[in-house]
């Protein structure tokens, strides 16, 4: 498995960021490799699950996702199957007047992209993550919308 993890501070509100991170659908502005998410649903712990489309490293993958754990303005934990496996976890904290986010992505680089350099997938993933973050900043601070494709 790899991992990313960081810790961010982010000048909005703890409940502002949660909002963004909360709604599945703001995944395709925020991630570069997301490329859709649909059939959102409501679950039973007051999180969400959808089924995504993705393409990384110019391979397509597609598969669903579910909130395993979800405590409203501090934490989610995200199960990812599919094309992807893997666990995204995001833990919230009011930090002064905004957020302290510390996130926790551990996947497994899929057999599709095994022929390729693991460490090239390793740091394209680390610097999509991080586009994602720097668009949930953008989001969650300046109230603008983002949209990771181009």
């Amino acid at each position: 498995m790899q991992r990313i993890e960081r810790t961010y501070t982010i000048k909005a509100p703890v409940h502002k960021v949660f909002d963004c991170l909360s709604n599945p659908e703001n995944f395709v502005d925020f991630w570069p490799e997301m490329l859709v998410v649909e059939d959102i649903h409501g679950l039973h712990n007051g999180g969400k699950g959808f089924r995504w489309t993705a393409k990384v490293v110019g391979v397509r993958f597609e598969g669903t996702s579910e909130d395993t754990e979800f405590r409203t303005d501090s934490h989610i934990v995200i199960q990812i199957r599919g094309g992807l496996h893997g666990v995204l976890s995001w833990t919230l904290e009011h930090e002064n007047e905004g957020t302290k986010l510390h996130v926790v992505f551990e996947y497994a680089i899929p057999v599709s992209l095994h022929s390729r350099p693991a460490r090239s997938v390793a740091e394209t993933m680390e610097r999509d993550f991080g586009l994602f973050l720097d668009n949930l900043t953008l989001k969650s601070e300046l109230g603008i919308s983002t949209h990771a494709h181009s």
